[in-house]
């Protein structure tokens, strides 16, 4: 990024090799979850992995060759060559390597990246796509940009949030395209079902009613329904929602489940963001609605005078809704979704828009 921001116009077009890590080792997948755990990032050196195989092939050769004698140890440099040129079958994670007589030892692997609008780009080899991505083309993904953290729309009129970064990232991963599509909340189900949109990803839950009507993808999310009041209200759990007026959002698992479960006078709003006001300004007694996402509201807007009340009280999985007749989408959004899971970019996103694991 520094060299583009320092070349400007000028870079754009130019061509770069390097190290391609980006094959399937699991080998490798455990130094990187190892190295975040300890310094709590990636490497950043591009020739990290040949280095570290570079130092443990040594390491090994000394173990070999090593004699200790009086309380010294005594390496002999001729020794510790012929053992390193013996090298044969070291799994390492750039390869299994085995060392030639003049002491080439490398498995190369080697990307070729240009840089195109602004952004370093793989051009060679071609990225192998999950699940037969890159026949899907572009696929219409619809949302609700009301529910920040997980969408909404910036001031400059674009559609942010978890779940639309997580969103590109299994469509990288999985070799297709997205075009998000902002859409009202009700309803939302019965236009993919209709083929309005090709899935729907917005913090939606995975229920065995909406199940009917379309296809889930693995859990992506686990949340639960949690409680939002005034600070200094009465109400402290679900069963002191009994007799006062609730604000939720129209069809959302809070609306389905303050209705089902209590005797609440439910209000309902197109937008959560709506519920909240109305409780800042005294129109409600509570809001019940996915905890995560009320956080968000409240952390965004203390001036609101709103507290989250209790433990959430329900255990929900958001899923990616895809439509029945498009099985070729679900199984690329599943392969995708493993995929940026086991690299950790799931951890960097969800890190970024909530904070903590």
């Amino acid at each position: 990024p520094e060299f583009i921001d320092a070349a400007g116009p000028a870079g754009e077009g130019m061509y770069f090799t390097g190290p391609d890590l980006s094959f399937e080792n699991p080998i490798y997948d455990k130094f990187l979850e190892e190295y975040k755990s300890t310094y709590g990032t990636d490497p950043t050196a591009p020739f990290h992995a040949h280095a570290y195989d570079a130092t443990n092939m040594i390491l090994d050769a000394i173990e070999k060759v090593a004699v200790e004698q009086d309380g010294t140890l005594y390496i002999s440099r001729s020794a510790l060559r012929d053992a390193l040129y013996a090298t044969k079958d070291f799994e390492g994670i750039t390869g299994t390597l085995t060392c030639n007589e003049l002491g080439d030892c490398a498995d190369p692997k080697i990307s070729v990246v240009q840089i195109q609008n602004g952004k370093f780009v793989r051009i060679w080899p071609e990225k192998e796509k999950a699940g037969g991505g890159e026949a899907l083309g572009v696929i219409k993904v619809g949302t609700n940009a009301e529910y920040p953290p997980f969408e909404s729309v910036d001031e400059s009129g674009n559609i942010i949030g978890f779940d639309i970064e997580l969103m590109n990232a299994i469509a990288e991963a999985a070799g297709f395209e997205v075009e998000f599509v902002n859409t009202r909340w009700d309803g939302i189900f019965v236009a993919l079902a209709s083929g309005e949109f090709d899935a729907v990803i917005s913090a939606a839950t995975i229920t065995e009613e909406r199940k009917q009507t379309v296809d889930f993808s693995d859990p992506y999310f686990n949340a639960g329904q949690m409680i939002a009041v005034k600070q200094g209200s009465d109400i402290q759990g679900p069963d002191d929602l009994n007799g006062k007026r609730v604000g939720v959002q129209l069809g959302t698992t809070g609306d389905i489940w303050v209705s089902e479960n209590t005797t609440a006078e439910v209000v309902r709003y197109d937008e959560i963001t709506l519920a909240f006001q109305a409780l800042a300004q005294g129109d409600v007694d509570a809001v019940v609605n996915d905890g995560p996402t009320s956080a968000d509201i409240i952390r965004a807007n203390p001036e609101m005078g709103v507290t989250l009340v209790g433990e959430p009280f329900t255990e929900e999985l958001y899923g990616i809704a895809v439509r029945k007749d498009r099985p070729d989408i679900l199984a690329a959004i599943n392969e995708g979704l493993a995929a940026v899971k086991a690299s950790g970019k799931y951890d960097e996103i969800y890190n970024k828009w909530f904070g903590v694991e």
